[in-house]
């Protein structure tokens, strides 16, 4: 029995009144152990038949049995739960939960699928990391990890409950050549060890040759389907090229590539085109090729020629202007509230009553929920009874306690008389001061029943003045407070007045971040959901710990933000600009013109020891020597259609431009920002123009 039968599968998409048929009657089968490509151009329909092989998406008509099981005539929830038993998926992206390790990613699905106890599921999560290389990194989140590492976290997860087909979706196309290697590597080990069956969809055909078995798709038919990829290779470049199939996969006939086309011995036929006619088709497309090639030429020559007329245009130029310049430092961060209060629960029951949803405005002491107080109201009663109890036993004590005192006076008088033995007046005196110890014990046991119970747990309070932006609880729900505090709400108060923006920062600029925070300069922003929207904030603190991720260090900058209009919300993504200097008005000269450097033959003599002396500064620095002031450098402006050298002292640079403090330079003055073309100090004339 093969593992996978496809019989006359279709899938028609409508939009609107448009249909679209991305399958048209695909057959094939795929047995136990295969490792198989699908291959195909963009709208071929692979991806279409990706997700019907991988249950996620129902077909319009055909037959689909998996191990036995008709497919098609499923449930959604039915699917799901064969999709969950039987295949395991490996997306281009990762799709890695980023706040959780490596290990909790991989046993994700073994919690919804699973009834392994805890220490099982652990242990098979730690060998199938194990076994895919990552048993020295399961603790690292995926952040932590590189793409290969990723991949790998990806692919063990896909086989976390052990299914017999891994579906595949362009692994590699986010890794680079030695990286995707590894993987494929591990698929073939995968597919000859544990003969697990692996269809990678793909593109790229080094990738495909990793399979035992290829099948290409082209408008929804299977074009090719063969153990050659010689063939599958070919039968993927062009309709002329389809090949007939082999094998017991599939009829011996390749599917017409298009409606009414004809299948002859030597390829595939248009329809309405005879095969004489092929001859004056590229004939035809030959001629309009060299027509372009020419005009293109007779193009090339007029750019060139201008730029040969004129020994000028030999060289770019830009222009000093007078004008602002803005030194800044980009970053992404996180909007946050100032302060999330976790709400919780003191006491264990059954959720009665929630009395505020998400968004809710809460004040300080009001009722968020209430837990079913009945157990507690019981308790409450039981400890009045008590009470009583404990108060009618101190009266009984304090009425003893009173007889004791006469008692013990009436000993003593007559022990004065003589007409009582002391055995007798001592025992009185025990007596007196036994009754005084129980009166102790009793106002004790009252003070203990008057004591407060739990039952004004059971009301969950706010505890400030803010917004609800987090409830975890609903009524019927039963919290357990046990080793730890349950969280039911967080409270963000202030929401509407400020939120903070944590950036993260390269190490490389955080002292420019924290002199923009001492001269108290702006912070600018924006948020996906707001694009055409500004907002400003100031640089609140640059914390001193550092996050190292993949040997790069940032350091977290806190911006805070006004927020009166309720626009950033927790969670969203803003993209800041921190300024880290203003200069107004002053004279402006092209980052390109500081870094240019003509050749020496270009140059007179005098400005050629000008050059000399630049490489002996260069030379060295690179050999720890100190070198000139790097403040002061030099422009190149033509004198004579020749670069001549302009001393310059800058200031203030920015990703354009930089402050000219000193320079014999104008505004508007041109300066040299590069060369035309590779051969600039080549004066010949053109060549003639092509001959049509």
């Amino acid at each position: 029995m093969q593992l996978i039968e496809l019989r006359d599968i279709c899938k028609t998409y409508t939009l609107g009144e448009v249909e679209v048929r991305a399958l048209k009657g695909v057959s094939l089968d795929i047995a136990h152990g295969e490792f198989v490509a699908l291959m195909g151009p963009s709208g071929s329909g692979k991806t279409t038949l990706m997700n019907t092989l991988g249950c996620l998406d129902h077909p319009s008509g055909g037959s689909y049995i998996l191990e036995g099981e008709e497919v098609t005539k499923l449930s959604g929830d039915q699917r799901a739960r064969l999709r969950n038993r039987k295949i395991g998926f490996v997306f281009q992206n990762f799709n890695l939960l980023p706040r959780t390790s490596a290990l909790e990613n991989v046993e994700l699905p073994l919690l919804y699928a699973s009834r392994l106890r805890t220490a099982e599921r652990r242990q098979r999560v730690r060998k199938l990391l194990e076994k895919v290389g990552l048993g020295a990194r399961m603790d690292h989140q995926p952040s932590q990890l590189s793409g290969g590492e990723q991949q790998r976290a990806a692919i063990a997860r896909a086989l976390a409950n052990e299914p017999p087909i891994l579906l595949a979706d362009e692994p590699t196309g986010n890794l680079d050549s030695r990286t995707s290697r590894e993987v494929l590597d591990l698929f073939r080990q995968l597919n000859a060890e544990d003969h697990l069956t692996i269809i990678l969809v793909t593109h790229d055909q080094e990738v495909a040759r990793s399979a035992r078995r290829a099948i290409v798709l082209r408008d929804g038919q299977v074009l090719c389907d063969s153990t050659d990829f010689s063939r599958a290779a070919a039968a993927l470049h062009g309709p002329e090229a389809a090949v007939r199939q082999d094998g017991p996969h599939s009829p011996d006939t390749v599917p017409p590539l298009r409606h009414g086309a004809l299948v002859g011995e030597k390829g595939v036929v248009p329809p309405g085109l005879p095969r004489g006619a092929r001859t004056m088709k590229r004939l035809l497309l030959w001629l309009v090729a060299g027509t372009v090639v020419v005009g293109a030429g007779a193009a090339g020559y007029r750019h060139f020629a201008g730029s040969w007329s004129g020994g000028n245009s030999l060289y770019r130029t830009g222009l000093v202007r007078r004008g602002d310049i803005t030194l800044t430092v980009n970053s992404n961060g996180t909007v946050q509230p100032v302060l999330s209060v976790q709400v919780g629960a003191f006491v264990s029951g059954p959720i009665e009553k929630v009395a505020v949803d998400f968004n809710d405005k809460v004040k300080a002491g009001q009722i968020l929920a209430r837990i079913d107080p009945r157990t507690y109201k019981w308790a409450v009663s039981h400890e009045e009874a008590a009470l009583a109890h404990e108060r009618a036993d101190l009266a009984r004590v304090r009425a003893l306690l009173a007889q004791a005192l006469r008692n013990e006076q009436r000993a003593l008088d007559l022990q004065k008389k003589k007409a009582m033995a002391d055995a007798d007046v001592e025992q009185a005196v025990t007596d007196r001061k036994s009754l005084d110890a129980q009166v102790q014990l009793a106002e004790a046991m009252i003070g203990e029943c008057e004591a407060k119970t739990n039952l004004e747990f059971t009301d969950i309070c706010s505890p400030v003045d803010g917004i609800v932006i987090d409830r975890k609880v609903d009524p019927g729900q039963t919290v357990a407070a046990q080793f730890q505090t349950p969280v039911m709400f967080v409270v963000a108060p202030d929401l509407e007045k400020k939120v903070y923006v944590y950036a993260s920062v390269d190490e490389a600029d955080i002292g420019l971040i924290r002199e923009a925070q001492a001269r108290q300069q702006p912070v600018t922003f924006t948020v996906d959901a707001y694009p055409k929207d500004s907002f400003t904030g100031r640089t609140a603190q640059v914390r001193l710990n550092p996050t190292t991720t993949q040997n790069v260090v940032t350091y977290t900058v806190v911006v805070e933000s006004a927020n009166p209009q309720l626009k950033l919300l927790p969670g969203m993504t803003a993209n800041l600009t921190f300024q880290i200097e203003k200069r107004a008005g002053v004279m402006a000269v092209p980052n390109a013109a500081l870094r240019f450097r003509p050749k020496p033959d270009e140059v007179s003599a005098a400005d050629r020891a000008i050059l000399d002396a630049d490489d002996s500064d260069e030379t060295r620095t690179a050999g720890g020597s100190p070198s000139r002031d790097r403040s002061r450098g030099y422009v190149w402006v033509l004198r004579d259609g020749r670069p001549a050298a302009v001393e310059v002292a800058t200031g203030t640079s920015d990703k354009t431009s930089t402050e000219l403090l000193s320079g014999d330079l104008a505004d508007g003055q041109e300066v040299v920002i590069g060369t035309r073309t590779a051969t600039a100090k080549s004066f010949a004339p053109p060549p003639p123009p092509p001959q049509r």
